[in-house]
Formats: C-alpha cells, structure tokens, sequence
C-alpha cells in the first residue's frame, strides 16, 4: 500500500527546492519577486499545487533572466541574428523568387537561382513551378516578410522580433504542410534527400533567434 504522506512530503520539498532555485535564478533587481515566491509557499496548502505553482516560479524566473540578459545590446548577436533572419527570409522566398523569373522569361535569373538548387538546373523543377498554386506562393511570401521585419526589429534592438520569427515558422510551416500533397503528385522534390539538418534548420534556427530577442535591449522596448 502507498504511503500517501510520504509522497505528499517528497512532493513539498521537491516545490520548496523548485521555489528556491527559482528564487536564485531570478535577477537581483527582482529580488522582491522571488521573496514573494517563497513566501506564497506557504500559503499553498495542497502538495500537488505547491509543485505547479514551484514549476511555474521557476519559468517566470527564467523568463526573467533571459530578458536581463539584454542580447540585442551585444553586437555580434544582434548583426550575427539578423544575417540568419536574412538568410531565413532568403530560403522562404526562393522558390517564388525562382519561379516568377521562369514565368517572366528571365532565363539568365532562373539559371543562376537554380545554381543554387539540388542538380544545379533550374528546368528539372519546371512541373514544380507550374504545378504549385498562386496561393502557396502568396503564403511563402507572407512568411518571408516576417523574417524580414524580423531583421529591421533585431537591428533596432527591439523584442518584436520574436513575434516575427515565431509567425514566420507558423507561416512556413502551414505552408508546407499544405503544398506537400501538390509536390507529392507532381512528384518531383527540390530537395531530393533532406537531411535531418536541412530539416530542423527552418525550426530550430528561429527559434535560437527568438530567444536572443527576447532578451531584449537596455535602450529600446518592445
């Protein structure tokens, strides 16, 4: 039989060691807050709430660390950020880019885009280009403006550039998901053998970028 009090009392001091941490991690300018923390402890009667109510002291202490980091005041993130929010904004905006010069006639731009591609041919991914709707190219384009005012945010220094990356993967990835079905009918890939990397990049790369800017600046606010 499971002796109830035991876990009950694993449990409380799991929270107060939760609080504690949480209270370490918190800025000195926030001390206040991490006084209240541990004093709300005990005040909390219920176990299991005492480790949800600890679970969320230490995110929002965290949280707060991060922001007193102030990343956009460091020059090499905040230039080295933006150069990857560009390079984001770039790949989102590829395949549109590719395909109105193919529909324009600029023969000359598709052939140095495709270059860039997997074969290093443009005219092998000529079925992808007329087979993917207006509307798929009006979803990457949307995606691409947003790493691209994620730039102007992160070169200002200011937090919105969080929100921007963070809609950008949204954006992308609906995108994808959606244009997925099309591609696999047409039946021909761009990217014939991704690799795990080439796959997670759209991902985790925004995602690294969100957090610097959520630090962000003593000079500028969100």
């Amino acid at each position: 039989m499971r002796d109830t009090g035991t876990n009950d009392t694993r449990r409380r001091r799991l929270a107060g060691a939760l609080v504690r941490h949480a209270a370490r991690v918190m800025p000195r300018e926030e001390q206040r807050w991490a006084d209240a923390m541990q004093n709300e402890m005990a005040y909390v009667a219920d176990d299991g709430e005492a480790c949800r109510w600890a679970i969320g002291c230490v995110r929002a202490a965290h949280a707060a660390r991060l922001r007193a980091l102030y990343l956009l005041d460091v020059a090499v993130v905040r230039y080295g950020s933006a150069l990857l929010a560009a390079f984001l904004a770039f790949d989102a905006l590829f395949a549109t880019a590719l395909t109105l010069a193919y529909r324009l006639g600029a023969f000359g731009a598709a052939d140095r885009l495709g270059g860039m591609t997997a074969g290093d041919d443009y005219r092998r991914l000529v079925p992808l280009m007329e087979g993917i709707p207006v509307w798929a190219h009006v979803i990457a384009v949307v995606g691409g403006a947003c790493y691209l005012a994620a730039v102007g945010c992160l070169l200002q220094r200011r937090r919105g550039a969080q929100i921007a990356l963070v809609l950008g993967v949204v954006i992308n990835l609906v995108g994808n998901a959606l244009v997925r079905p099309i591609i696999a009918a047409i039946g021909i890939a761009a990217v014939p053998d991704p690799s795990y990397f080439a796959v997670l990049l759209p991902v985790a790369l925004p995602a690294l970028l969100a957090l610097a800017a959520g630090s962000g600046s003593r000079t500028q606010g969100a």
